[in-house]
């Protein structure tokens, strides 16, 4: 859980975050929309001189404020606490992720988008340069299923890896703006970043595919969005769509691995969400691991379910065992997200999440054990049966059969 530290009422020293809190504070007290409006605009205008700068530290420190401050107040300073707090968090993606760009002598809304791609493979799963052919398709399927018509799309020419993702609210403002200027000179695709890190190598994990699209202001972004259209378009329906045709387009590219779309959107709500839906398709893909290398069925595995805790920092962390056995075969991280800390209903989501994978004996360790990681290698431990923290060890067997992953989620 988040520590309570001792609060102040000082503000930050940096003008810049002082500004941006009071800002957010006059957004909260806000009591009318063309207020909120006039505030918004003055939000807009300092955070783009801020991120023009290059510096995230006045904005983390202007976050870091409001989150704790009146911690103790009443219940109302709370709710106006977490509304200046909100106020501001939702107006700083905006201003990374989307901003208003002349194109064609006319005003165009820009937003920077992801794709998300949930993975896994006993090889490694691909990141990197997407290859001209995939990437056309790719574009050929979002304009089909997800976008709007006219809408203009540019697209990165890699594929992202968590750990390749811009890091920081000026890196990802860098790469919007950059994109944007692709959309404006008629680029249908984007450079990959510099400085570009190579991907950490998880049996389970995400891929992004990230660009950006552009419509003239107010004109639809979304085929959803399109008004009068019969029969009329629903969402869910150009997800699934774009789940099956996206899906096919990148064939090539994960060719070694079982993976799953997940529904592209605006570049922080699709992001968080596939951090989310990435821990369930772990724990998927861990039993279906164990069944394939060990010839181990989902009824003959046991799940073990702890609590882990270093400092501030908690996470449940899922031991895989032989059924009536105390050596950990494998290992799994479910990472609490956000308000998540102090969600009693957790172990219940990731008790749902293993049944729905086909285990059906689940041990929960009720004590809080200590988030500790192999002296040798670094990995983390696992929790078995009895409670201990142990290095998850497959047989040389497994790790060197050759099983192929293609149907093994379906």
């Amino acid at each position: 859980m988040r520590s309570h530290r001792a609060t102040t009422t000082r503000l930050p020293r940096s003008p810049n975050a002082a500004g941006l809190i009071r800002l957010a504070r006059a957004l909260a007290d806000s009591g009318s929309h063309i207020e909120d409006e006039f505030w918004s605009a003055q939000m807009a205008a300092e955070l783009k001189r801020i991120l023009q700068q290059g510096s995230d530290a006045p904005i983390h420190a202007a976050l870091e404020f409001l989150w704790d401050s009146d911690m103790g107040g009443e219940e109302n300073t709370l709710r106006c606490r977490n509304s200046a707090y909100e106020a501001l968090a939702a107006h700083i993606e905006a201003a990374c992720e989307s901003t208003v760009l002349e194109i064609d002598n006319r005003p165009h809304a820009v937003l920077l988008i992801a794709c998300p791609v949930m993975a896994w493979s006993r090889a490694v799963i691909a990141a990197g340069r997407i290859r001209a052919d995939t990437l056309q398709a790719l574009q050929t399927q979002l304009q089909a299923h997800v976008l709007a018509d006219g809408v203009k799309l540019t697209l990165v020419e890699s594929l992202f890896s968590p750990d390749q993702m811009p890091e920081g609210y000026a890196s990802i403002y860098r790469l919007t703006k950059k994109a944007s200027q692709a959309l404006a000179s008629g680029s249908l695709s984007v450079s990959k970043p510099e400085d570009w890190p190579e991907a950490l190598p998880f049996l389970a994990d995400s891929r992004f595919v990230v660009g950006a699209i552009a419509a003239p202001e107010g004109a639809p972004l979304f085929r959803w969005q399109t008004i009068g259209a019969t029969p009329q378009i629903k969402r869910s329906d150009c997800i699934e769509e774009w789940k099956t045709r996206g899906s096919v387009a990148l064939a090539n590219m994960l060719s070694n691995c079982a993976y799953e779309m997940v529904e592209p959107g605006a570049f922080f709500s699709s992001t968080r969400a596939t951090e989310r839906e990435i821990r369930s398709f772990s724990l998927k893909a861990s039993v279906s691991f164990l069944h394939m290398s060990l010839d181990l069925a989902p009824p003959a595995q046991q799940a073990v379910v702890a609590r882990c805790q270093d400092g501030e920092f908690e996470e449940y962390r899922i031991g895989f065992c032989k059924l009536g056995q105390t050596q950990v075969l494998h290992g799994a991280i479910w990472p609490l997200l956000g308000p998540e800390l102090d969600n009693p209903e957790e172990p219940n989501e990731i008790e749902t999440a293993l049944r729905l994978a086909g285990i059906s004996s689940i041990i929960h360790i009720d004590t809080l054990l200590p988030a500790e990681f192999c002296s040798d290698c670094g990995v983390p431990l696992y929790p078995n049966p009895e409670g201990e923290l142990l290095h998850a060890e497959v047989s040389a067997e497994a790790e060197n059969s050759e099983s192929s992953v293609h149907q093994a989620l379906h």
